[in-house]
């Protein structure tokens, strides 16, 4: 599910709270006559957070999960212990809804820490009161050996219940790999609920980890990398990649990634990147369900993809790109374009011109060159009487290092929002800087007319410091 769903999701439900506790406001009580027996009924009033109903409380607690708390800046996810000690009716509600306690963290203390973490009583509560729920289980052994520093009888516990685990969260680092998978080889094929499994590692586990998920006719997502996209490179792990849906991968050789193409021809999400230059032999793989594509280097150029919304780019990767467009008949569905850490601008222009649908691009300049960003802002400029180039963009952001020519990019923003034939189309824009930018001490030209905008109703705005990620504006929305 991508990040853009779950907000959605989320901002539905909250809509839908905020309607019920609106219909459970107390209308305060007026006293029509000089009687302080209205004070007397007021005091005994239980307070109205008392009233809110207990499947309505347990909505409110499931918007906090996962509960997160910190041991020495090391984030551990953990069940809502402490809304259970708050109040009588806040305890009976955490009991009561298992989704509270199907969260499950294993993970190796960090350094310094004292007593054992994860005791076997901690697991064995948690999934009595998880119920008969889905279970989504994190071991992590990013700080040291995992069976070193939480109990075996706590991992055995977990994994005793592998027939209901439905996400699945490996951190595999030190030597911890081939002791887990020893423990974790037993279950395999008795993953009947699985959905979505994470490996992330640093060392070349492939091997180890082997065929001990090939069997999970509910998996659909598949991550292998992490969300900086460390390579795992996996080749040899075995994986049902026939039914996903997502997948996350980084592999060394581009054979490998297009492999896991052939491999996967009901893909709608995909994150691929290579270590290895890609030579196009002629053939070209056909995805056609693919929405979202994140793509490192030069993979595009043996690909089709007729139905794709968004993809996001990197470096010489755009050099494909055309080609890639022509060749999955223009793209007339793309909305989203991100091109990440690119050197040439200008390359650009005749990609923009093919894609007339897009509504969001977003471009992060490696190094600056003053004269190619002006020719591909110019290109974006509206001008009266000349052709425009993307004519339904919402959604813009450009930056590079410190000389990034942001007085183009700018002079291009004001051209579309003050444009009066055709109206304005857009609503964001952002102007970045990839580097720390030397402090001036007054505003200059560009960041005082996006100020104007500002107040002109155009949410815009500049960062003297950005680091693209999927977190942020850039929307790189890797699945």
């Amino acid at each position: 599910m991508s990040t853009s769903t779950i907000r959605s999701s989320m901002n539905d439900r909250m809509n839908q709270l905020a309607t019920r506790l609106s219909a459970l406001e107390i209308q305060p009580i007026l006293p029509t006559e000089k009687d302080d027996s209205h004070r007397d009924s007021e005091s005994t009033q239980p307070s109205a957070i008392y009233r809110i109903p207990t499947e309505l409380v347990c909505e409110i607690f499931s918007l906090t999960l996962p509960h997160i708390r910190h041991i020495n800046q090391t984030p551990i996810e953990q069940p809502p212990w402490r809304l259970a000690h708050i109040c009588q009716q806040w305890r009976a509600a955490a009991l009561s809804n298992p989704l509270f306690w199907s969260n499950i963290t294993l993970y190796s203390p960090p350094t310094g820490w004292r007593g054992q973490s994860c005791p076997p009583l901690m697991v064995k509560t948690q999934l009595l009161r998880s119920g008969t729920a889905p279970l989504h289980i994190i071991l992590d052994s990013r700080a040291s050996d995992l069976p070193d520093s939480c109990p075996s009888e706590s991992i055995d516990l977990l994994i005793d219940q592998s027939h209901r685990w439905e996400t699945v969260r490996l951190l595999l680092y030190n030597t911890v790999a081939p002791r887990l998978a020893t423990r974790l080889r037993r279950m395999t094929g008795k993953f009947p609920m699985l959905r979505t499994l994470e490996i992330i590692s640093r060392s070349n586990f492939g091997h180890i980890v082997g065929d001990i998920f090939s069997i999970a006719p509910s998996l659909r997502a598949v991550f292998l990398t992490d969300d900086n996209n460390v390579s795992s490179f996996l080749p040899k792990t075995q994986l049902p990649l026939s039914q996903l849906t997502h997948f996350r991968g980084a592999y060394y050789r581009s054979e490998d990634c297009l492999q896991i193409f052939q491999a996967v021809p009901n893909l709608v999400e995909c994150s691929m990147s290579s270590g290895s230059p890609h030579y196009s032999n002629g053939r070209y793989i056909l995805l056609p369900h693919l929405l979202r594509l994140s793509i490192g280097g030069d993979i595009l150029a043996s690909i089709t993809a007729p139905s794709l919304q968004e993809l996001w780019i990197s470096g010489h990767g755009v050099l494909s790109l055309l080609v890639f467009i022509q060749r999955s008949g223009s793209l007339g569905e793309l909305r989203k374009l991100v091109v990440d850490h690119y050197s040439v601008p200008v390359d650009l222009i005749p990609i923009l011109q093919s894609l007339p649908t897009l509504r969001t691009f977003f471009v992060t300049f490696s190094h600056s060159t003053h004269s190619y960003e002006r020719d591909l802002f110019n290109a974006l400029h509206i001008t009266e009487g000349s052709p425009i180039i993307c004519p339904n963009l919402t959604h813009i952001a450009a930056g590079g290092p410190e000389d990034f020519a942001i007085d183009a990019f700018v002079h291009m923003v004001e051209s579309r929002w003050h444009t009066v034939d055709p109206p304005p189309t857009l609503l964001f824009m952002r102007a970045f800087y990839t580097s720390r930018r030397r402090r001036r001490p007054q505003l200059t030209k560009a960041e005082q007319r996006i100020r104007r905008m500002r107040g002109e109703g155009l949410d815009t705005a500049v960062d003297a410091k950005l680091t693209p990620s999927r977190d942020n504006y850039l929307g790189i929305n890797r699945p």
